[in-house]
């Protein structure tokens, strides 16, 4: 089902670039990876009324104290077929540059998709089950339970987060 769904990347992130441009402690890159995640101080009752959800904050990571970061290019894109582009093997749609850039790196062609986009990305992101990602659904329509709140984890490091180490 990837294959027919997934075919290009869309930039969504230069994921490195945009992590280490915000600013921190170079302390933070000493530690492991990934951050322990905050406890749910929230009440998970019998039904929807005995429940009480906790928004989490979201926090901006900032500058580790890494010089010369990797130059990292990564492009998703909704909605198309996994052969819709001559990067993957279309005739019908060319895509010179694309090309060029597949060309000089790598292309990851096994990736499980879900039928949303958000959560498909933080799956992407972090490498592991949109769920354990906290995108369980639709971004604009999570909630203050753990797994359904449209915000990673903590303890779910991104990719980027990683690369910091």
């Amino acid at each position: 089902m990837f294959k027919r769904i997934w075919n290009l990347f869309v930039v969504v992130a230069i994921a490195a670039s945009l992590f280490l441009e915000t600013g921190a402690s170079p302390a933070m890159a000493q530690q492991i990876m990934p951050h322990p995640d905050e406890p749910f101080t929230g009440k998970i009752g019998l039904t929807y009324e005995d429940s009480e959800e906790v928004v989490p904050k979201l926090k901006i990571p900032q500058n580790f104290g890494i010089e010369n970061p990797p130059n990292i290019l990564l492009v998703m894109l909704d909605d198309a077929g996994y052969g819709q582009s001559s990067t993957f093997g279309s005739s019908q749609i060319q895509t010179p540059t694309l090309d060029a850039l597949a060309e000089k790196g790598l292309k990851y062609t096994q990736f499980h998709t879900t039928a949303l986009c958000a959560p498909t990305r933080a799956a992407l992101l972090t490498g592991h089950n949109h769920h354990s990602a906290g995108t369980g659904i639709i971004t604009r329509l999570g909630t203050g339970f753990p797994g359904y709140d449209s915000l990673i984890p903590s303890n779910e490091a991104t990719f980027a987060q990683t690369l910091q180490d």
